[in-house]
């Protein structure tokens, strides 16, 4: 199972008369056996005085316990639970309450080998 968060994605969408613009990030979930890709949007749950017009800069980053409650939803309640999961380093995988959820489930939660040897200076070729 291949895990991320892509985004932040906008799009404007007219409701009535009223132009709206949104803007979010989303959960990626793809199983590399049967290429099944699920996408979760996550609701950063914002509270702007322009009736929900808002700006990439005013949205926050995905936290592991959005990411821990989206993956939940969107995969561990729907289709049979991965072994493994593979993402990146951000905090919204490595953090506590995304790895609680895998543990529990007995996942196992890894970095590929190119996100591991970026952190190791002398694993780079070109230093």
């Amino acid at each position: 199972m291949h895990i991320n968060t892509i985004g932040p994605w906008t799009f404007k969408a007219a409701i009535g008369t009223m132009p709206k613009t949104y803007t979010f990030y989303a959960l990626t979930c793809i199983d590399p056996v049967t290429n099944l890709v699920e996408l979760k949007r996550h609701d950063l749950n914002v509270n702007l005085p322009n009736g929900g017009d808002h700006t990439p800069a005013q949205l926050k980053a995905p936290t592991a316990a959005m990411s821990r409650k989206a993956f939940n939803e969107e995969w561990l309640c729907r289709y049979p639970k991965p072994n493994v999961i593979l993402h990146d380093n951000g905090t919204k995988f490595t953090g506590h309450d995304f790895q609680l959820k895998a543990a529990a489930n007995k996942i196992k939660s890894c970095m590929p080998l190119s996100v591991i040897l970026k952190a190791i200076p002398s694993a780079n070729a070109c230093t």
